[in-house]
C-alpha cells in the first residue's frame, strides 16, 4: 500500500523484498536483496529515501522466506542505512512499547533494549512521542503489532 501512494505522487518506486514480486504496475520496479546488493557494490548508495513499515519486525524469523537470523532485523536496518546516500531520509514504523518481546516466528516488538540497536546510525529528526519504555503504550499481547508509530531519521 506504501508503494501505491508513493506512486500517486509521482514518486519513482523501488521495492525489494527477499522473494520475487509479481505486479502488473509498469511503473513500480520491484529487485530482490542479491540483486540490489549488487547495484550497491557498483554504484554505491541509490536511494535519496528509505520506506519500511511493518518489514523489519519479520526479518530474520523464517516467516517470509528469509533465513533465520537472530540479528535479521539489524542486518537488514544497517542494509537500508547503506543504501541510503548521505543525509538521505528513513521512514521506519516496527511495533514498539513499553517492552521488548519476541513472538515466535511471527515479530517482534521494540522496546528501550532492542530499539536503540535498530535505529543505530541513523539520527532522529521526528519523534515527537514516546514509542518505548514508560511512556509509550503498553497493550501486551500477540496483538501488540497494531502500534507502529512512523519515526523519521537521517542517515549519519
Amino acid at each position: 500500500w506504501i508503494e501505491c501512494q508513493l506512486r500517486r505522487f509521482g514518486a519513482q518506486v523501488t521495492t525489494v523484498d527477499y522473494g520475487k514480486i509479481t505486479t502488473a504496475l509498469s511503473n513500480l520496479r520491484t529487485v530482490q536483496w542479491p540483486d540490489i546488493a549488487t547495484e550497491f557494490l557498483k554504484h554505491g548508495p541509490l536511494f535519496d529515501v528509505a520506506i519500511s513499515f511493518s518489514s523489519v519486525e519479520h526479518s530474520g524469523l523464517g516467516r517470509y522466506g528469509d533465513p533465520l537470523n537472530p540479528f535479521g532485523d539489524l542486518e537488514a536496518t544497517a542494509q537500508s542505512w547503506c543504501l541510503l546516500r548521505p543525509k538521505g531520509l528513513f521512514f521506519i514504523g516496527v511495533p514498539t512499547g513499553q517492552k521488548d518481546y519476541l513472538f515466535w516466528n511471527v515479530h517482534r516488538i521494540y522496546g528501550p533494549l532492542r530499539l536503540p540497536h535498530l535505529t543505530a546510525n541513523f539520527r532522529h529528526l521526528d519523534l515527537n512521542h514516546p514509542v518505548t519504555g514508560s511512556g509509550a503504550w503498553e497493550g501486551g499481547g500477540p496483538k501488540h503489532y497494531r502500534y507502529q508509530p512512523i519515526q523519521l531519521m537521517e542517515r549519519v
